[in-house]
């Protein structure tokens, strides 16, 4: 009895494991090691819209950016990481508006 009720404990956890698994890796969520945005050392990034700033992106600063935004100017230091996260199927295109993007040495 006691190894009836073991038995009914692992399998009633590895069906939990089994729908745990099921909802969380929706096929959004799927990580693909080839997409640099699901890089996991990058910070969410929604800057908006500044039309009369002049953004810089210093070194050790790795962004993901995730909505459209406008600027002055961008400079990628060296060192500075940005990756835009849309998606391959268009469902988040995004736009940024500037007058000019400066990567610098190894930005």
């Amino acid at each position: 009895r006691k190894n009836a009720l073991i038995c009914c404990g692992v399998s009633l956890g590895a069906f939990l494991v089994t729908l745990i698994l099921v909802f969380c890796l929706k096929k959004g969520n799927i990580l693909d090691e080839n997409c640099p945005d699901h890089n996991p050392s990058l910070s969410s990034w929604n800057p908006g819209h500044q039309p009369d700033k002049a953004v810089v992106v210093k070194r050790g600063h790795l962004f993901r950016l995730e909505s459209s935004a406008t600027f002055l100017s961008l400079t990628i230091q060296s060192g500075g990481l940005l990756v835009f996260a849309d998606n391959p199927d268009g469902s988040n295109n995004i736009t940024i508006r500037t007058h000019h993007i400066l990567i610098e040495d190894g930005g």
